[in-house]
């Protein structure tokens, strides 16, 4: 989730003067590593499937990065589930804040100028292997508005997060894009800006993918 170096105090630590738990709720480990590295360095991916917590987490990343404009990319069957989640979080004794704004990936390749008109300033995709394909209206539309507001810690211009329990389905170029700007430096292949495919990347698809 975050460059090896950072330790549970240091996601702690970003987490301090964050009032997320507002009652009895108690995050998980994981889910305070996710939220703090969010903090630490303005992005995160979670190999998370259902159960994991990551709904969680994407509810909670806006008060973490003071967000005006959080928004939350969910497949569309998945809305009212999500929204289901977050009521039963806040009795729990979450922090859920009100301003979340949630959207299905279909809305994203069906309106292309909705990203750049509602502008947002955190953008969390649970099911990200929805975004697998750069070629695809949705990808490219998103990837085009993380190339003009780069991800940057500490509440800077933008935060992105992604969360999937299949993020890499038969090979590396499914996700390439999507660390790239959810972990900029800390991102363990090699980067993808766009559809291209750099040559080093190349050659570890060809190593690693399923059909390599």
């Amino acid at each position: 989730i975050a460059a090896p170096t950072a330790t549970a105090a240091d996601y702690d630590a970003a987490l301090d003067g964050h009032r997320l738990e507002t009652g009895d709720g108690v995050l998980r480990p994981v889910q305070r590593q996710a939220l703090g590295a969010f903090w630490l360095y303005g992005g995160v991916a979670m190999q998370a499937g259902c159960g994991d917590g990551k709904t969680l987490v994407g509810a909670l990343a806006p008060l973490v990065m003071d967000s005006a404009r959080p928004l939350i990319l969910v497949p569309g069957k998945l809305r009212s589930e999500f929204w289901r989640q977050c009521e039963i979080y806040r009795r729990l004794g979450f922090a859920v804040p009100d301003n979340l704004e949630v959207r299905s990936h279909d809305e994203i390749s069906r309106r292309p100028t909705w990203l750049d008109e509602y502008a947002p300033d955190l953008i969390w995709i649970d099911e990200a292997h929805a975004y697998r394909r750069p070629e695809a209206a949705r990808t490219r539309r998103l990837l085009r508005y993380l190339d003009a507001n780069p991800t940057q810690p500490n509440g800077g211009r933008i935060a992105f997060g992604v969360a999937s329990g299949t993020l890499a389905s038969s090979s590396v170029l499914d996700f390439a894009h999507l660390l790239t700007h959810a972990l900029g430096d800390r991102c363990p292949v090699p980067r993808r800006t766009g559809q291209a495919v750099s040559g080093e990347l190349g050659r570890w698809s060809r190593v690693l993918d399923v059909d390599g």
